[in-house]
């Protein structure tokens, strides 16, 4: 396949097919991919799918945590300007620097295993929707173990490719990217891009082949055991999995709780907004929430009562105080039953997603992110609400505690008329 560089109407880098009949990469490109990958952060070793110009190519060496870039390219003309680009590059800085010449789709089971992956090819294989080539290359890359835990993945996208949420073994984010695409470009149009950026976080089971099952097909109609064992797997049952439970009237007495809760100390002091009590976590309240929750956690196994532990303990906030973006880390469950009447309700629960994916408290070790996660707790602009409780009098909202979330306005300015609530922390079977 040969391709051609060359100049478009108003002078700028052009890309096209050797006849100059179809564009394939053009300079407007430029601050879309220097985006992408600063938002990607690629590290380690990084594999490449098409070089083109070499706009992702130089963002990606200059990266501080990149040890060693490769990348596939079948088009020898791109090969000659690839080895000029390379030249350049080592000038400046000692890094590791290989061609692969060919399809990924021939030779990709030939490399090896890859710490980033950026995906940006070209139609070589007649398939004209970007979506099927690029769910056909995720497959690929985690059916072969080209990936492990940890790994990252982003792609050149004109689309949102939300069919890749609640895929259990990755972590997904889709950012995106306004830039205004010339008139006389034909293969992307309006005014915005996307930047998808994917990390493994599991060993991959059968959850992703069934996202792209049916695109995967459309390209090979040859079906492999596996898929035929996926097709099975996801036709069988599944247990409900839980991570945000609302429950409206939680107590038949909820005013009088409040009432007498009013008259009681709020001295125990913790890393916390605001004042709390000491616990009044009974095995009647235990009981009422398992009776909730107990189908998709199994039995509540600890549940601490008395003392000034915080489970059960009331606590109150005004508008003085402040909160930061957190985990729970000793527990898996949380709770917290809100107790103010006609309480604002936008001062409810936040859940939140950090700006490079992270949503659980587990993947800051895949990320090893957690200082930056620590240092920017507060940086609001930095996080993205991705679900949102309302305040209601004496609704309790339970919550899965590995999550990163916040409690969101407070208001008020004593106990009384400030915002009033329990919360509760407890571990459960699952």
């Amino acid at each position: 396949m040969k391709l051609k560089y060359t100049k478009d109407i108003c002078g700028n880098d052009l890309l096209t097919d050797e006849n100059e009949e179809h564009q394939i990469m053009m300079e407007w490109e430029v601050p879309y991919m220097k985006e992408s990958i600063k938002l990607f952060q690629p590290r380690g070793n990084v594999l490449e799918i098409g070089f083109g110009m070499g706009y992702s190519a130089t963002q990606i060496c200059e990266m501080d945590e990149v040890t060693s870039y490769t990348v596939i390219e079948c088009s020898p003309n791109v090969w000659n300007k690839f080895e000029e680009w390379k030249r350049e590059i080592q000038e400046k800085k000692d890094i590791e620097i290989n061609l692969i010449k060919g399809r990924w789709q021939d030779i990709l089971e030939t490399t090896g295993k890859y710490d980033s992956i950026y995906f940006d090819d070209y139609n070589g294989d007649n398939i004209h929707d970007t979506m099927k080539r690029f769910n056909k290359f995720m497959y690929e890359i985690i059916s072969d173990n080209h990936v492990s835990i940890g790994s990252r993945i982003c792609a050149y996208s004109t689309t949102n490719q939300n069919t890749y949420h609640n895929v259990n073994c990755l972590s997904f984010n889709c950012f995106d990217y306004k830039i205004k695409i010339p008139s006389y470009c034909n293969y992307a149009k309006g005014e915005e891009m996307y930047i998808p950026i994917f990390t493994i976080i599991s060993e991959p089971d059968y959850d992703l082949k069934k996202k792209i099952l049916g695109n995967y097909l459309e390209i090979n109609k040859k079906i492999s055991d596996q898929i035929e064992q996926a097709k099975i797997y996801y036709n069988k049952p599944k247990s409900i999995y839980c991570n945000l439970l609302v429950i409206d009237n939680f107590y038949t007495n909820a005013m009088e709780t409040r009432n007498f809760i009013l008259t009681q100390e709020f001295s125990v002091k913790g890393n916390y907004p605001g004042q709390r009590t000491v616990s009044y976590a009974t095995q009647e309240i235990k009981n009422m929430i398992e009776g909730y929750i107990s189908s998709f956690t199994g039995k509540i196994v600890d549940w601490p009562e008395g003392g000034e532990n915080y489970n059960g303990s009331y606590q109150y906030t005004t508008s003085r105080d402040r909160t930061w973006i957190h985990t729970d880390s000793h527990n898996n469950w949380a709770g917290v039953l809100y107790l103010t009447p006609n309480a604002p309700v936008t001062s409810g629960t936040g859940i939140y997603r950090f700006k490079d994916g992270t949503r659980f408290e587990e993947e800051k070790k895949i990320r090893n992110n957690d200082k930056q996660l620590n240092e920017l707790s507060q940086d609001y602009t930095k996080w993205e609400l991705v679900d949102q409780v309302g305040n209601i009098f004496n609704r309790l909202v339970l919550f899965n505690s590995k999550q990163f979330h916040a409690s969101l306005d407070y208001f008020g300015t004593n106990k009384e008329n400030g915002r009033l609530f329990q919360v509760f922390f407890f571990t459960t079977e699952r």
